[in-house]
């Protein structure tokens, strides 16, 4: 038996019938894509002055290693902590005669992308999730800064935030190419930055855990959850032995305890104010919202939840113990403090759904994380990461002879003084004089220092040297919160 359907007559110049659920389909996806679009512009315009500031010690100290190199695969044979592998291969790529944003173009760009990347892992749990994980990785100060920095950290944030979203991918699903992702992801994390390692242990947490609740548990389970782990783990004990057991700390300013930087971490994660008593609240906070985003984060996946914790709280402080050196800053949490945002995102969006006076807290929340991180971020584009040239061109100006120029700490105020003197004098008769080769009536100005995290002040206005000549300070030249160093300059009260 032949079925006759009825077919409805076209009429000529007829509009075909859009379902009005279509219309709001579209009109929803137009509606994400320019939101997200004008998410990325704010994203990139916030980071975009920073690229533009005086490069520091750190950047100054990679540059100079890598130009000395004689070939790119130097860099694995180098054992210094200031090498950031990629990062260094890209000072040596560039060369000696690069700009500051040439340098710190790739930190940018990683910047950037790592917004887009934590919509997309927002995404995965709602709209609004997507929104807020973006706003907070966009508005972030810590994010910011080291966004425009020529260092390993920017495209380490960006690994971190691509690894988890594709691990998430792969155990929901498995697929050939989100475990060669993965696994190509994560090895090239342990390049940017070595603290990636700590993701990376965190990431091999998961995947057991993954492994444990599989049923029925088994070789092929095993494979399935082990197996993109294997590339990056193999990477990582090659890196060890061949280079990083040799690695030699660079010195810098100690800190007073672990506990005390992993409480200034904890803080700096949610643009906490300067004042200690704030830090400690805000750090407070943040432990909150750890534990909090977690248990959310384990309603999809028990497994990512020991992702974030491990990430976030053991496996940094346990790399610091085996370390075993003295000189943490807050950066070496970093890593930590992006994936804490994602789980603030995941606590925002869960709010956001709950209706509207949850969505009013919501709103708050996010209004004083902008509010807080937009306070530093005005402090960065004042101070930048510290004006050596300004400070040149002052200590010039008010020089009738050869500027010539000391300091409390030859290597870390010299470096910049090596790279700045010329390119700000040009012809001008300027030098730096090392300790032990200072004139008997003494330099005509002294630069005295301190590092980032501490106060921009010192106890003391007038400085002696060990000839007996006195130096008057005459300026305060700060960094900002997080990079570059204070800079005192004393000028010599002799004429000169």
């Amino acid at each position: 038996m032949v079925e006759h359907r009825t077919v409805a007559p076209v009429v000529a110049g007829s509009i075909p019938v859009t379902h009005p659920k279509s219309i709001s389909h579209l009109s929803f996806v137009i509606g994400t894509s320019v939101l997200w679009t004008l998410l990325l512009i704010a994203a990139a315009a916030v980071r975009w002055p920073g690229l533009g500031t005086d490069l520091w010690l750190d950047e100054l100290w990679a540059r100079r290693m890598a130009i000395a190199m004689p070939s790119a695969f130097t860099t694995f044979t180098l054992h210094h902590e200031v090498n950031h592998y990629l990062t260094t291969i890209w000072f040596y790529m560039t060369g000696p005669d690069a700009s500051a944003l040439i340098y710190r173009l790739p930190s940018f760009a990683a910047g950037v992308a790592s917004v887009a990347v934590a919509g997309l892992i927002g995404r995965r749990r709602s709209a609004a999730t997507a929104v807020f994980a973006m706003v907070l990785t966009a508005s972030s100060y810590e994010l910011i800064v080291f966004s425009s920095e020529a260092r390993g950290y920017s495209i380490a944030v960006l690994c971190t935030l691509l690894s988890f979203l594709l691990l998430d991918l792969h155990f929901e699903r498995p697929r050939r190419w989100t475990f060669g992702a993965y696994a190509f992801i994560a090895s090239i994390g342990l390049l940017t930055q070595p603290v990636f390692a700590t993701v990376l242990a965190a990431a091999s947490a998961w995947s057991a855990v993954e492994w444990w609740c599989a049923k029925p548990r088994s070789a092929a389970s095993a494979w399935r959850t082990g197996a993109p782990q294997l590339l990056p783990l193999t990477a990582l004990a090659a890196l060890y032995f061949g280079d990083l057991r040799h690695v030699v700390s660079g010195g810098g300013t100690g800190i007073t305890s672990f506990f005390d930087a992993y409480v200034t971490g904890l803080a700096w994660s949610l643009g906490a104010p300067d004042p200690a008593t704030f830090r400690v609240a805000v750090a407070i906070v943040a432990a909150v919202v750890i534990l909090a985003g977690a248990h959310v984060a384990s309603v999809a996946s028990k497994g990512a939840a020991v992702f974030f914790i491990g990430a976030i709280v053991i496996f940094p402080n346990v790399a610091i113990v085996l370390r075993g050196s003295e000189m943490v800053y807050t950066r070496h949490f970093l890593l930590g403090s992006v994936l804490t945002l994602v789980l603030l995102a995941y606590l925002l969006g869960w709010m956001w759904d709950m209706g509207r006076a949850s969505r009013f807290s919501a709103g708050a929340a996010v209004l004083l994380f902008i509010t807080a991180n937009g306070l530093h971020l005005q402090t960065f584009l004042e101070r930048g990461r510290g004006k050596y040239q300004e400070a040149i061109l002052f200590m010039a100006d008010r020089t009738a002879g050869p500027v010539t120029i000391a300091a409390d700490h030859d290597f870390r105020v010299g470096l910049e003084l090596d790279y700045y003197l010329k390119r700000v004098l040009g012809s001008r008769p300027a030098a730096f004089i090392p300790e032990g080769a200072w004139p008997r009536g003494g330099p005509a100005w002294i630069v005295a220092n301190a590092d980032h995290y501490e106060a921009p002040a010192l106890p003391h206005s007038v400085y002696e040297d060990a000839a007996g000549n006195q130096y008057e300070l005459v300026r305060t030249v700060p960094t900002s919160p997080l990079t570059g160093l204070h800079w005192f300059l004393f000028r010599n009260r002799a004429p000169h």
